[in-house]
C-alpha cells in the first residue's frame, strides 16, 4: 500500500510503518517478512521480530509504540528469533 513504509534503523535493523493496520494484519506482515528474510545469518535461527501497534492502551505516543515494538524485538532475540509483541509471553 502507499501508505506503508519501510526504513533502516540503527543496529542493522529495520522499521515497518503500517498505518491502520489491526495487530492480526501486522503480525501476518511480520510473519511473512521474517519468512521471506530466510534464517538468521549470525544464528541460523528464524528472524526476531518485534510487533507493536497504535492505539493500545500502553501506548500514548510514537517514542512510547517504538519502545514497546524494540522490548518486543528483545524478547523475540532473547528466545531465540520469532515474531513477538510486548504482550507476548
Amino acid at each position: 500500500r502507499v501508505c506503508d513504509s519501510a526504513v533502516p534503523a540503527p543496529g542493522n535493523r529495520v522499521v515497518v510503518i503500517l498505518p491502520e493496520t489491526p495487530l492480526t494484519g501486522a503480525l501476518l506482515v511480520a510473519t511473512r517478512l521474517a519468512g521471506a528474510l530466510g534464517p538468521n545469518p549470525a544464528t541460523g535461527g528464524p528472524q526476531s521480530v518485534g510487533v507493536a501497534t497504535y492505539p493500545s492502551p500502553s501506548i500514548s505516543d510514537a517514542d512510547a509504540l517504538m519502545r514497546a515494538a524494540e522490548k518486543a524485538l528483545d524478547t523475540a532475540r532473547s528466545r531465540g528469533g520469532g515474531v513477538l509483541t510486548p504482550l507476548s509471553r
